[in-house]
């Protein structure tokens, strides 16, 4: 199943926002669940559109019972040692497989003296094994030319271990390998004594990189959130003592006892023979024996009931406050019918509360620094958290705490309105439908992540067909009674958390005032009510214009019109995905050609019109009436052009369109928008540099640029003298002419359809093909500060580094540079990773990236990023520039070569299957008048693979004379 982060928070979202979370490394949500179902669904007469209980089915209460079978094209077994395996042929991407090995065991099971060492285990799966020693494993997948962390990877968390590989299905010989590969990190990692000692700096440094504000705030909320339960004490990363010493023996004894086929499932998926796949699955994994006595595998439980308790933290490093109220409750039911309509309950409600949520932040004087937002998520696998978050300004958190429990109580009381029930079926079941259509064009990736939590948790996986069904059928049974029934639900505090953050103390109010705050929140509220939507998109249709030229290139698939308006549109129909329609505009200009004086008007100039809405419609009012609808269309500034990006279902291109026309041809001003825009960007400058990396990048750029306006971050002076007037003069000046303009459409386009549309939306905005605009920007000349220099910064409190090595130079842009700058960037990379991850131990992980620019000037660059331990710092920063200096002199081995090569192949494989990828490369190719088939030729690319040109490219990085040392240390 495949929840939609429409209607709910999903980790990222909440690892931003909430400190706690954001060290809970598997806060992942459930997917939605469906089956066929069998129960009478009314017809279309006997429903309204109100979503009220006037025609809401009955469900069949035998119905409810039934349990969701599995899908019929996953093939699911047991082999006799207790090993499941699950098998699904899928054919995105084509010529892949996905095999993950699930271990039912994770940080909740170490011992005393093991803490972190369920982590541990799986860096040394990597480390050594029964047949492939010390780091082959990572050297076989690369030759395949698939990508270390990209396609061979894995995860620990509190109850689990994931190891993931992607590889090629070309090569049959290519999946025997790698379930090779999942069969000895089942029963053969070798836990060698030296790798064990490599290692500890590897992970310790990992460890490194989690500390800091949100970390040191999470362990104090730790023990609030998992009261009562081991979880508290057993964070996947661990403890620095054990990882720095825990002897051999602790290793294995996690190994042998929780490594053992009965806590073990096999998955495979992609575009393979499941056939064969089984029988290389019972062949190497029917030998594979557990210990003669199995500890048992408890289950830990985090308590749900107690009183509600109050957190309040502050830390100075935290960029700004945040408040969140969490209730815990068990987790849901993953079995039958029923419990899937719990489900759809449950997020039609979250949906509603969190459209409200959206609509109270862009309120006058609104606390909120960002919208507010509500999810349901899993802690552990036994419990769930319903969890109410916001960032707000500081010194306005009882403020901001007051409207979250405000809102609470008013669905508590009155529920919710039809008319917001009918918005959150559309969309709903819009989601499904569209999913429905993707089914073909589904990662085997996802389907694989969707089987592990199938084996861990019973998730329900009856097939997107399926699902659909059971949706269409289950919504017309749920109304306002179930859904003010689940309101209620949701309003009771059990196992409450009230969390307050703060960047200062003195910001922090007393817990009497918070508690005092709820209690008179929840006192009696108002009914909320909504006002009838009456205004339009397009007051009147546009005028078609026409397509007077037209040129196909049947080699690439393009085509491309002239318009009459002047503006060029290049077409690229596929059937990668079915419902999928993409866009992207650009030209010429962009906020270049503001002077210094409007210079922050101009770049907040496309903001305020995305957040006005368009035509009579506010932003509120437009995704109301959208609602079921997939349809998104914005315009974007940047440095140096002015650019639009659209994306759409088949059956909504032409919306999309609509809005971008509006949006273009008469961008809608809304006052109160803009104003609560502008407050919120306001807020969020004045908190911006409290991190210690903030501070770190903000004197690294202005150790490079000097304090130039047009190469920092807005301050809130900036903001505060923002000019709506300017904003909306210089966005009107950049989109009066769109002659200068290309358009670039990808996806699943009709082109007769199309062309029609294009007439409509596109030919008829201003510009003239007689007298086209002639496209420019403006060269602020502000190059980088030449020469050799470095910069040391001291913030922060935790014992850690970061280190940015810098070298540029002018070069001139051909393809065959730009080319070898890629692949100098691979070879660099890769032999970082071995000398300063592998050999030194010294990072967690290394980046290298080479680019040669083109705009503003033509200028080859080398950044290389890590962080490290402080008292390292020196002896990486060394290394890492004689790795440069080494592969100038010597090159690389052949060996990297071969995998360079395989890398860039299978990276086209994938691409030339990908809609966002030949959108960018279309408009690469427009943009900049390269020819696209040069682009493309991937023959010319790999035969570029050579050590003459990785020497030549590094060699001219090595005699730059300008050279940028950056540290951070920690405070002195």
């Amino acid at each position: 199943m495949t929840k939609s982060s429409e209607w709910t928070l999903g980790r990222p979202r909440l690892a931003t926002w909430l400190p706690l979370l954001a060290v809970l490394t598997t806060l992942t949500c459930k997917s939605p669940q469906r089956t066929t179902p069998t129960a009478t669904i009314a017809t279309a007469d006997e429903r309204t559109t109100e979503g009220s209980d006037a025609a809401v089915v009955v469900a069949d209460p035998a119905w409810l019972t039934t349990k969701t079978p599995l899908d019929p094209k996953i093939r699911r077994g047991v082999l006799p040692n207790g090993l499941t395996y699950y098998l699904v042929q899928n054919p995105k991407p084509a010529k892949r497989a996905s095999l993950w090995l699930a271990i039912n065991a994770g940080s909740v099971l170490e011992d005393d003296d093991q803490r972190g060492l369920a982590h541990f285990v799986e860096h040394m799966a990597f480390n050594g094994t029964a047949n492939f020693p010390k780091h082959k494993i990572i050297e076989t997948i690369e030759q395949f030319g698939m990508k270390f962390g990209a396609d061979l990877n894995a995860y620990t968390s509190f109850d689990q271990t994931v190891y993931q590989l992607k590889v090629p299905t070309d090569d049959a010989a290519h999946v025997g390998k790698a379930l090779d590969i999942l069969r000895d990190w089942a029963g053969g990692i070798a836990f060698d004594a030296k790798e064990i000692e490599a290692e500890r700096g590897v992970v310790l440094e990992e460890w490194r990189l989690s500390q800091g504000a949100q970390m040191r705030l999470a362990e104090k909320q730790l023990p609030l959130l998992l009261r009562g339960s081991k979880f508290a004490e057993r964070l996947p990363i661990g403890l620095p003592d054990t990882i720095k010493t825990a002897p051999r023996e602790a290793f294995l004894r996690f190994y042998k006892d929780w490594y053992r086929p009965d806590l073990m499932a096999v998955i495979v998926v992609g575009d393979l023979d499941l056939d064969k796949a089984e029988a290389e699955i019972k062949a190497r994994f029917a030998s594979l024996a557990g210990p003669t006595k199995s500890r048992p595998r408890p289950l830990e439980r985090v308590p749900l009931d107690h009183a509600t308790l109050v957190s309040r933290l502050s830390d100075k490093e935290m960029p700004m406050s945040m408040i969140s109220v969490s209730d815990k409750t068990p987790a849901p039911g993953e079995e039958t019918v029923g419990d899937y309509r719990d489900y759809v309950i449950d997020a039609l409600a979250t949906m509603i509360i969190s459209e409200r949520f959206t609509e109270l932040a862009k309120a006058a004087d609104s606390p909120f620094l960002m919208p507010p937002a509500i999810g349901t998520n899993e802690i552990v696998r036994d419990a769930t958290s319903t969890t109410r978050m916001a960032v707000v300004k500081n010194g306005r958190t009882l403020d901001g705490l007051k409207i979250l429990m405000t809102e609470n109580a008013r669905v508590a009381q009155h529920g919710f309105l039809a008319t917001e029930l009918a918005r959150a079926k559309k969309e709903f079941l819009s989601t499904y439908v569209q999913m429905t259509k993707e089914t073909d064009s589904r990662d085997s990736a996802d389907v694989a992540a969707e089987l592990t939590r199938n084996y861990f948790e019973g998730e329900q996986m009856p097939g997107r067909a399926a699902e659909l069904a059971l949706v269409e059928a289950l919504l017309p049974t749920i109304g306002l009674t179930d859904l003010n029934q689940r309101a209620r639900q949701l309003a009771v505090a059990r196992g409450r958390i009230i969390s307050i953050v703060t960047p200062k103390e003195g910001d922090l109010p007393p817990e009497a005032e918070i508690v005092k705050t709820v209690a008179a929140a929840e006192q009696s509220v108002e009914k909320r009510e909504e006002v009838a939507i009456t205004g339009k998109i397009l007051e009147t249709p546009p005028t078609p214009g026409t397509i007077i030229a037209e040129r196909v290139d049947e080699a690439l698939g393009i085509t491309e019109w002239k318009l009459s308006n002047g503006a060029t549109v290049v077409l690229r129909p596929t059937d990668f995905d079915a419902d999928t329609i993409l866009l992207s505009g650009f030209a010429k200009g962009g906020y270049s050609l503001a002077s210094d004086a409007t210079y922050w008007s101009a770049q907040a100039s496309a903001a305020m019109v995305n957040v006005s809405g368009v035509g009579t419609l506010s932003k509120a009012d437009l995704d109301k009436l959208s609602a079921g609808r997939r349809a998104v269309a914005i315009t974007e500034m940047d440095e140096f052009s002015q650019r639009v990006f659209g994306n759409a279902s088949v059956a909504d291109f032409e919306l999309m369109l609509q809005i971008l026309h509006a949006k273009i041809a008469a961008p809608r001003r809304d006052p109160v928008a803009i104003a609560t825009w502008q407050q919120m960007q306001i807020g969020l400058a004045k908190e911006n540099n409290a991190s210690p990396e903030q501070k770190f990048e903000d004197q690294v750029r202005e150790a490079h640029y000097g304090n130039n306006l047009r190469k920092r971050d807005a301050e809130p002076a900036d903001l505060e003298a923002i000019s709506i007037d300017d904003a909306f003069a210089f966005y009107r000046e950049r989109f009066a002419d769109l002659s200068d303009f290309t358009f670039v459409l990808t996806g699943k386009l009709d082109l007769p359809t199309t062309r029609l549309l294009v007439m409509k939306y596109l030919a008829s905005l201003p510009g003239s093909a007689t007298s086209p605009r002639v496209g420019t920007w403006k060269d602020p000349n502000l190059p980088r500060r030449p020469g050799k220099h470095s910069k040391t910064v001291h913030a922060g409190s935790e014992p850690k580094s970061q280190v940015v090595l810098s070298t540029w130079l002018p070069a001139t842009w051909t393809l065959a540079t730009a080319t070898d700058a890629k692949i100098l960037r691979m070879a660099l990379g890769m032999r970082l990773i071995d000398v300063l991850r592998e050999e030194m131990s010294g990072v967690y992980g290394a980046r290298a990236n080479v680019t040669l620019s083109r705009i503003p000037r033509q200028e080859l660059r080398l950044d290389i990023n890590f962080g490290c331990a402080p008292e390292n710092v020196a002896a990486l920063q060394k290394a890492a520039r004689a790795e440069l200096a080494a592969i100038a002199k010597n090159g690389v081995e052949p060996a990297y070569l071969e995998r360079i090569v395989a890398q860039l192949r299978r990276e086209r494989e994938e691409n030339l299957s990908v809609n966002r990828w030949w959108l960018s490369s279309i408009a690469q190719a427009y943009e900049y008048g390269d020819a696209l088939p040069a682009l493309l030729d991937i023959e010319a690319t790999v035969a570029r693979v050579t050590n003459g040109n990785i020497k030549a490219m590094a060699k001219r990085l090595v005699a730059s004379k300008n050279q940028f040392t950056g540290v951070l240390m920690p405070a002195k």
